[in-house]
């Protein structure tokens, strides 16, 4: 790899490509499966389907996530729980390829 930056935007491509969540073939024939995605609403109770922190997540009280109407009167209400996606997922899957690719140059 002589061109180091287009190399690391590359692993980044194919870490997003990878660990999107993908839409399976449920997906186009019920709403309710697109639970699977972060930040989905579900269709009966209007819950926002958020990423939780998994050293926390045994103390979380669902009833107090956040809900679609609340949300359109707040939307910082989801602030914590897209700073939990990043933090928790996305940035360390992101840190751990970049750190990988390094090794290959």
């Amino acid at each position: 790899w002589r061109n180091k930056p287009l190399a690391l935007n590359t692993v980044s491509a194919l870490m997003l490509a990878m660990a999107y969540p993908w839409l399976d073939a449920n997906v186009s024939k019920s709403v309710n499966h697109l639970l699977k995605l972060p930040f989905a609403v579900h269709p009966l109770t209007g819950f926002i389907c958020v990423p939780l922190d998994p050293t926390t997540v045994r103390s979380v009280d669902v009833t107090e996530l956040p809900t679609l109407e609340m949300v359109c009167c707040n939307a910082h209400l989801l602030d914590p729980y897209v700073k939990t996606f990043k933090d928790c997922f996305v940035g360390p899957l992101h840190l751990s390829i970049v750190r990988r690719a390094e090794t290959m140059f």
